[in-house]
């Protein structure tokens, strides 16, 4: 049956990951040979707890920039963002919301949070304006403001506690990663503003 089958599904997604975080050279064959792009074809079918199961294992990438080189590139940061904001929604996304996804934006802010600190520069030239993923790319500063802006308004919700201490983790940990991280949100000082006063507004 279908259930089955989605058990099936996730289990061989699971193995797939697990072994391809075992060693770089296990996911460079994982990652050439397209075998990782079931993660974004499961992500597309809309189904909210294979969602959920993709989002655990999408955490799991993100502890080493050769992985999370491939998260930028296969179109995931967009959908993360459309979890968390509600905005730009990819054109695959049925019935998109105008409204962040209470369910899954906390989880999706943590792991585009941690995206972005495991590949900063630790080179001395590195910058307050950009993120280098190590051969000579660069992530766009316009898509790590989005993301610092998107964690700032989703958790500018005095009601909502979980909304706002995630909001504020997930800047939090991107500030803490690195000194030229540090200097993107205080170089900002409405962002800067936003992120030190996030642990104040909840009623």
């Amino acid at each position: 049956g279908h259930s089955n089958d989605t058990i099936v599904l996730m289990r061989y997604i699971e193995l797939l990951v697990h072994i391809s975080i075992l060693d770089d050279s296990f996911f460079k064959i994982a990652m050439d040979g397209s075998m990782l792009d079931i993660i974004v074809d499961v992500i597309k079918q809309n189904d909210p707890l294979l969602q959920m199961n993709i989002l655990d294992l999408t955490e799991k990438l993100c502890d080493s920039p050769l992985h999370v080189k491939y998260l930028f590139k296969s179109g995931i940061t967009e959908w993360l963002l459309y979890l968390i904001t509600g905005d730009n929604a990819p054109n695959w996304v049925n019935n998109p919301s105008p409204t962040p996804d209470i369910l899954l934006a906390p989880q999706s802010l943590r792991i585009i949070s941690m995206m972005f600190a495991s590949t900063y520069s630790s080179t001395s030239d590195a910058t307050h304006n950009e993120i280098n993923l190590n051969d000579g790319e660069v992530i766009p500063p316009e898509l790590i403001l989005r993301f610092l802006t998107a964690a700032c308004t989703f958790g500018d919700d005095p009601s909502n506690e979980a909304s706002n201490l995630a909001a504020f983790d997930a800047v939090s940990n991107f500030a803490g990663s690195s000194p030229a991280n540090l200097g993107m949100v205080l170089d900002n000082k409405q962002l800067a503003a936003s992120w030190l006063t996030l642990p104040s507004r909840t009623s």
